[in-house]
C-alpha cells in the first residue's frame, strides 16, 4: 500500500516508462495492419478502438460479440457475487 501520494505518482511514472515501448510495438503493428487490410495511411485516434477489433478478428477469428456471453456486464462490473 502506498504510504503517500508522491508513491502513487512514482509507480504510475515509472509504470507508465516501462509500458511505453510495448504500447508503440502494438500501436505500430496496428498501423501496419489497417494500411495493408484497409489502405488506411493514417489512423485518427477515434479509429484505434475499430481497427483494433478488426486486427483481432484477423489475427484470432473472434470479436468482442463472440466473447460478451462469458462475460455478462452485471458480473464484470460488480464482480462475482
Amino acid at each position: 500500500m502506498a504510504e503517500n501520494p508522491q508513491q502513487v505518482l512514482d509507480f504510475l511514472t515509472d509504470l507508465a516508462k516501462r509500458a511505453r515501448p510495448q504500447g508503440e510495438k502494438e500501436l505500430a503493428q496496428l498501423r501496419a495492419f489497417a494500411k495493408a487490410e484497409f489502405g488506411v495511411d493514417e489512423l485518427q485516434p477515434w479509429d484505434i478502438a475499430y481497427y483494433s477489433e478488426k486486427q483481432k478478428q484477423h489475427l484470432y477469428s473472434i470479436s468482442d460479440e463472440q466473447l460478451r456471453p462469458y462475460f455478462p456486464e452485471n458480473k464484470a462490473v460488480n464482480g462475482p457475487v
